[in-house]
This record gives C-alpha cells, sequence and structure tokens, in this order.
C-alpha cells in the first residue's frame, strides 16, 4: 500500500492496536453497539467473535477471539508448579465469556460481569481502544481513572519508561 510516499504493510491481525474512546449506553438487556469507529479497525473476519473478561482494574477487557488466543498462550506457559502463576491464570479466566457481535453490531455484556465493573443496566460506559483489547468502564469510573494533570501524566511517563528502559521489558510484547 503506498500512501504519503512511504509503503507500509499490516501487522498480523492479532496484533492491531486498537484506539480511540468512546461514550456509549448500554441498554436494559446488558447490550452495547460496538461504536463503527472500533470495528472499522478490526480485519472483517474479526469483527463478529470476541472474549470478554475481568480487567486489572474495575473495567472489562474485550478481546478479539485471535487476540484472546494470543493473550492466553503467555498465560497457559506459566509455570504450573508455582502458587502465583496457577492463581494468575485462574484470574485470568474468571468470568471469562466468548460472545458474539449481532447482526445490529451490539454485543450481549454478561449480567455478571457488568456488575463486578460497577456498569448499571440503561447506564452510560465508556468502550475504548487500548493495545489489542477494548477496555470497557462506567463512564464515572473511566472519568476517574483518567483525571490527571499534565504534570502527573509526564512523571507517569517518566516512571514507566525508565523501567522498560532499565531492560526487562520485551519489545515484542
Amino acid at each position: 500500500m503506498l500512501l504519503l510516499d512511504r509503503e507500509f504493510t499490516f501487522l498480523p491481525s492479532f496484533m492491531n492496536s486498537l484506539l480511540g474512546e468512546y461514550t456509549c449506553k448500554i441498554d436494559s438487556k446488558g447490550r452495547v453497539r460496538l461504536p463503527s469507529g472500533l470495528l472499522d479497525q478490526l480485519p472483517v473476519e474479526e469483527r463478529d467473535q470476541f472474549v470478554i473478561h475481568r480487567g486489572f482494574e474495575k473495567c472489562l477487557y474485550l478481546y478479539p477471539r485471535k487476540a484472546w488466543e494470543q493473550e492466553m498462550v503467555k498465560v497457559n506457559n506459566l509455570d504450573q508448579f508455582d502458587e502465583q502463576s496457577r492463581k494468575l491464570q485462574r484470574i485470568m479466566y474468571r468470568g471469562a465469556s466468548p460472545i458474539k457481535r449481532d447482526n445490529v453490531d451490539r454485543l450481549n455484556l454478561p449480567n455478571s460481569l457488568l456488575s463486578w465493573a460497577g456498569i448499571s443496566p440503561s447506564g452510560d460506559l465508556v468502550l475504548a481502544g487500548v493495545n489489542n483489547r477494548i477496555e470497557i468502564w462506567s463512564a464515572s469510573e473511566w472519568e476517574a481513572q483518567m483525571n490527571i494533570s499534565p504534570e502527573e501524566m509526564a512523571e507517569l511517563a517518566q516512571q514507566v519508561m525508565a523501567k522498560r528502559n532499565a531492560g526487562g521489558v520485551d519489545e515484542a510484547n
């Protein structure tokens, strides 16, 4: 593909970085419509099947099926004889559910996961593209998490990137 006199190649589909922040409504049946801005970032063959599970914060992680499978390769390769590894595996699989997009681009989110994330039926939520997943937050929790000053953002970036540059972080992951 030629764009602005530079040639670009596409990464394998499981390596897509999803971008954007979308405020959405969830209906009383626990359904949310996936914004076209997120769907359009996914290859056509990856727009129908997802896996949803508890995030590390008070949110839900929604992975395209192939991205979930890639994440689970890492989790499944943890040391089965290590207690912390087994605990992390249980946490990662706890509540994980396959879900499918319907013919009007909606996902039916499991009530147990909505309750865990503090998302109320008929409430506002935020869908945020983050790397290979979509994070689903209650709008109020998202605002609380993102309420950070430019100075705090700069300090956080410096601390995290300093750890990364000190070694121990695999560039491919």
